[in-house]
């Protein structure tokens, strides 16, 4: 038996091959951007992590696409704004344009209509954080990169986004053993 070292995407570079496009329908084709390897570094997939979602076309919010109900969570209000900010001083965004990023999947195909978004540093913040959220029946969506491909990160309705973003502090690390305690993505 011989083994063969492939590339990830294998398949794809099958398809990437000059000339290669498979059409669905008169008018239509598939090429690779849309099978989600990048064709050039410009496509608009490879062009995804370095841009914001801004400039790109509206994607539909996920209510309108799916048949989904919002279960009877209450509404963030003003004093909910109010606590998170003496919780999370400095790290609460309220700015759409900032949020638009947080409220789309990394394909841009789901789209959520969250209007705050909390960045916790430590656990003893998201801790305050989920207490007032459980205490006012406020729906919560955890966020850690967004690079989901399916939707899984993006809140459904107006759920408050808990991104662990800032999150990132190396705890403790044992020399030996080599075990680490971290509170960040590796």
């Amino acid at each position: 038996m011989v083994l063969h070292l492939v590339p990830r995407c294998s398949a794809r570079l099958f398809w990437a091959s000059p000339g290669w496009r498979r059409t669905y329908t008169q008018g239509t084709s598939v090429g690779l951007t849309s099978l989600g390897c990048p064709r050039h570094r410009h496509s608009p997939m490879a062009r995804r992590g370095y841009s914001s979602a801004s400039g790109s076309p509206e994607v539909m919010l996920t209510p309108e696409r799916y048949p989904v109900q919002r279960l009877p969570f209450s509404t963030v209000s003003e004093e909910d704004l109010a606590a998170f900010e003496r919780i999370v001083p400095g790290r609460v965004v309220t700015d759409p344009e900032q949020l638009e990023a947080y409220n789309v999947d990394w394909l841009r195909s789901v789209r959520g209509c969250s209007k705050v978004l909390l960045r916790p540093q430590t656990s003893e913040e998201v801790s305050q954080i989920l207490r007032h959220c459980y205490k006012r029946n406020l729906a919560v969506n955890p966020q850690g990169g967004n690079t989901g491909l399916v939707g899984g990160s993006v809140p459904v309705f107006d759920e408050v986004i808990l991104s662990t973003a800032l999150m990132n502090q190396v705890i403790s690390f044992h020399d030996v053993s080599g075990k680490l305690v971290c509170a960040c993505v590796l």
